[in-house]
């Protein structure tokens, strides 16, 4: 993923690294991107309206499963609006920065 923002920069694009992150992975899966994640948090700046960097939380909302070792600032419980999946699906949310 790095290599897709390195890419980005070197052909001009503006595009900022993200804010918010919505992850759909199991366990496995998070701790592979966990360090992926944390390096993006620490490089997460915005610019103030002074002109000054702000540091911001990357967001990260995770479907299904929690990130081991993180503790979550807010759990959702989602029903399913399709009549044949029924039930209710959990979503957390993590700040990291």
């Amino acid at each position: 993923i790095d290599e897709i923002f390195d890419q980005l920069k070197a052909e001009g694009s503006t595009i900022p690294h993200p804010t918010i992150v919505f992850l759909y992975l199991i366990p496995r899966g998070l701790r592979k991107i966990r360090p992926f994640i944390l390096k993006l948090a620490k490089e997460l700046r915005v610019a103030g309206m002074d002109g000054s960097e702000i540091v911001v939380p990357l967001r990260v909302v995770t479907y299904m499963s929690e990130f081991e070792g993180e503790e979550a600032v807010g759990r959702e419980r989602c029903a399913s609006k399709l009549e044949n999946l029924g039930g209710i699906w959990p979503l957390y949310l993590y700040h990291f920065s």
